[in-house]
């Protein structure tokens, strides 16, 4: 099978352009400082780096056969990442986002093709009970819809996200 190829070549297409943004970042733009309401472009890499931080702990889980941790509030999740990272510099956002960007590649190669595609694994998976708000379970279904379109994942696959996913 090659759905983990294809899903480390969305991983790697989503760095060239993280790389891309920060290329087209000046001077001004990395200097400035965000509130957690407006976000600098410095906030804006720190959050998608803790992301996938985040993402990473979720596949130790599936690797682990455990449920990941549920959140039950995106925007105070959101919020600490925001305040441990509001003192970092461009260059420290930057790295971390780098880490986090290796650490999602090694997790990512450490699944197996099986457990990759397994949908009857995870029962938190077909249920709305695992945390997500209904924003990032539309986003998910989403998701899945553009990978199925890609062909990275079977055709129905966002169908069955959209009945399982609960509400939203």
């Amino acid at each position: 099978m090659e759905y983990k190829r294809k899903l480390l070549e969305l991983v790697e297409e989503a760095r060239q352009r993280e790389i891309k943004f920060i290329a087209e970042m000046g001077e001004d733009e990395r200097k400035q400082q965000g509130t957690f309401q407006e976000w600098s472009a410095k906030d804006e890499l720190v959050h998608i780096g803790a992301w996938k931080g985040i993402m990473c702990e979720r596949f130790r889980a599936f690797q682990a056969e455990q449920t990941p941790p549920a959140f039950d509030d995106w925007d105070t999740v959101n919020d600490e990442i925001f305040k441990r990272h509001e003192g970092d510099s461009w260059t420290e956002a930057v790295d971390y986002l780098e880490l986090s960007y290796q650490q999602m590649v090694e997790q990512i190669l450490a699944l197996s093709e099986d457990g990759l595609m397994d949908g009857q694994r995870f029962p938190w998976l077909r249920s709305a009970s695992h945390g997500c708000e209904d924003a990032h379970c539309s986003g998910r279904r989403s998701t899945m819809a553009i990978f199925t379109r890609r062909g990275i994942l079977p055709s129905g696959t966002a169908s069955a996200a959209t009945r399982n996913a609960g509400p939203g």
